[in-house]
């Protein structure tokens, strides 16, 4: 095909696409709110609203609370679980715990302790009772020392 008609069946293809989808031309939202993201499934309410007079907790509380609580959950040492002596922190950001390991993620054993890690925490505070920080917490992911996901687990 010469050049001229490639560059218009292009331009006729892209003209095309545009013009697909709905008919409702209404803008969407930039950032996606709690309504759109709902609407999605890719978002879970809270199960414990904040009220008027009552402070958000910080990522860094968060993370802290997570790393009592497993400790407690644990007996107070971390160190005498298969896969607690294994975590070195926590963190914490949008609805996310992670648990940093020090593991390699790519041998079956470094996988194992990291499954075994994001489910166990996991089920701490999906059926435990975890302090009020921990409310907004949705996965629980474990990582490797890079930061790179092992596992995750739903709370």
């Amino acid at each position: 095909m010469p050049p001229m008609r490639t560059a218009a069946a292009g331009l006729a293809l892209a003209l095309a696409l545009a013009g697909c989808g709905s008919s409702d031309n209404a803008p969407l939202p930039a950032t996606p709110t709690k309504e759109t993201a709902a609407a999605s499934g890719f978002w879970a309410p809270s199960t414990a609203p904040v009220t008027a007079g009552q402070s958000v907790p910080s990522n860094a509380d968060v993370a802290t609370a997570a790393e009592r609580y497993v400790a407690d959950n644990l007996g107070g040492d971390p160190s005498a679980s298969s896969w607690g002596r294994y975590i070195t922190g926590y963190t914490y950001s949008s609805g996310v715990l992670r648990v940093a390991l020090q593991v390699d993620r790519s041998s079956p054993e470094g996988k194992q302790t990291g499954e075994m890690a994001a489910r166990a925490i996991a089920n701490f505070i999906r059926f435990g009772s975890p302090p009020p920080e921990l409310a907004e917490v949705n996965w629980v992911e474990a990582t490797d020392g890079a930061g790179t996901q092992i596992a995750q687990d739903r709370v």
